[in-house]
């Protein structure tokens, strides 16, 4: 970020986590609500990866963040239709999630599905009754 008056910094920074975690909490709640402080702590890491200076530069990051994001649900979705979680399949998951932002030309989403399949499958070993599809989503 460009140098800002602390005002300026303390509120962007301020409404970004509150709207982000309302987002996400009203969201998350619409599919699994024991899962809701996960789904919300993840769009306000989200929201602050995307937060830049300029609105040009929020769009690049946010179209570059949903792009890795949806890519590594996908994967992970259909990671866990096939198979339960394994450290084996999670690396495997990696490397496909990797190859398809290569496939698709989008080589700066690559640490963001990462991130996305990470989540997804941690979270899906963690919680073991959580359907694949709803934890994907």
């Amino acid at each position: 970020m460009k140098t800002k008056g602390l005002p300026t910094i303390l509120i962007k920074n301020m409404l970004v986590a509150v709207i982000a975690f309302q987002v996400a909490f009203y969201f998350t709640t619409l599919f699994d609500k024991p899962t809701f402080p996960v789904g919300a702590l993840w769009a306000v890491i989200s929201a602050y990866l995307v937060l830049e200076d300029t609105p040009s530069e929020a769009y690049m990051a946010a179209k570059n963040r949903m792009i890795g994001t949806f890519i590594g649900a996908f994967v992970s979705g259909i990671y866990f239709y096939f198979s339960p979680f394994t450290l084996f399949g999670y690396v495997v998951a990696i490397g496909i999630g990797v190859v398809v932002c290569f496939l698709f030309k989008r080589p700066q989403s690559v640490r963001l599905c990462g991130i996305t399949i990470s989540v997804i499958l941690i979270a899906a070993a963690i919680s073991k009754d959580l359907h694949p599809v709803i934890n994907a989503a």
